[in-house]
């Protein structure tokens, strides 16, 4: 295909997309594809991820393969299983605890296809929270998921979606792409979390893997942002009026520099 006939291949892709608007988040990951005409495999990988999501596309995508060259035939379009099935694929995500200075965050590798409720459990794990509080993710277009409460969904409206029934390739799909989850509606710890990359599953890894991250969270029920800054004055003077509360409360010591990757490993090993 000669670029001059891109815009006709993109018409016909976002008619395709127009008859299935569920899966619209599939787009940018096509319309990279047809800019990587300088590396065939990226390429072909991000037309399977798309036809992976949304099969009713393949039509749509076939004048797109078209243009790489045919010694390698596309898995998606053989029936075979693809490159970028969701469960061949591993997203590496940063997460980041916002408007800590400096961070808390971490790296970590996951299957692209667990739920946004298997997610939230390895949020919990890496950041070193307790699951004692409300949760929800929202996306960039604001979206909400999380889980459902019939009591008060009635009281403050229509509530999250189910987490349980959304994954994680459903609402991150190119690289670059964001999502934020917040923890405990009271202190309000809000996490951003980035896609950084899109990964073959290595054969006998054990996913997910948290890879590289800095710092402690803070605890549970210091009262958000400004409360842990209040908790770390005071435990780091001995002389301010609240450090022997903070320190009898904490129960002796407190790094916030302290992260144990191995650790966080060890509980992401247990975990099903």
């Amino acid at each position: 295909m000669a670029r001059a006939d891109w815009p006709q291949a993109i018409t016909a892709l976002e008619q395709a997309l127009a008859l299935e608007p569920g899966y619209a988040e599939v787009y940018p990951l096509l319309m990279q594809a047809a800019m990587a005409v300088k590396n065939y495999q990226l390429a072909v990988h991000l037309l399977e991820m798309a036809a992976a999501h949304a099969p009713s596309i393949l039509p749509a995508i076939t004048p797109f393969l078209s243009h790489f060259p045919s010694k390698r035939p596309s898995r998606s379009l053989a029936g075979e299983k693809p490159s970028g099935d969701p469960a061949h694929t591993v997203y590496q995500l940063k997460i980041t605890l916002k408007y800590l200075s400096p961070p808390s965050w971490r790296r970590v590798l996951v299957k692209s296809n667990i739920s946004l409720a298997k997610l939230h459990r390895i949020i919990q794990v890496v950041m070193g929270w307790h699951d004692s509080h409300l949760h929800e993710f929202e996306t960039k277009d604001g979206r909400r998921y999380g889980v459902p409460n019939q009591e008060t969904d009635a009281f403050w409206g229509e509530g999250p979606a189910n987490e349980k029934n959304v994954k994680l390739f459903q609402v991150l799909s190119v690289e670059k792409q964001r999502l934020q989850y917040t923890y405990d509606f009271g202190d309000s710890w809000e996490h951003d979390i980035l896609l950084e990359k899109i990964l073959p599953a290595e054969t006998g890894q054990h996913y997910p893997l948290c890879t590289a991250g800095k710092r402690t969270t803070p605890p549970e029920d210091v009262g958000g942002i400004p409360g842990y800054e209040t908790f770390l004055e005071a435990l780091a003077d001995p002389q301010h009026e609240e450090h022997e509360t903070y320190v009898d409360w904490i129960g002796g010591k407190f790094d916030p520099q302290a992260f144990d990757i191995d650790g966080v490993n060890a509980e992401l090993r247990r975990m099903r």
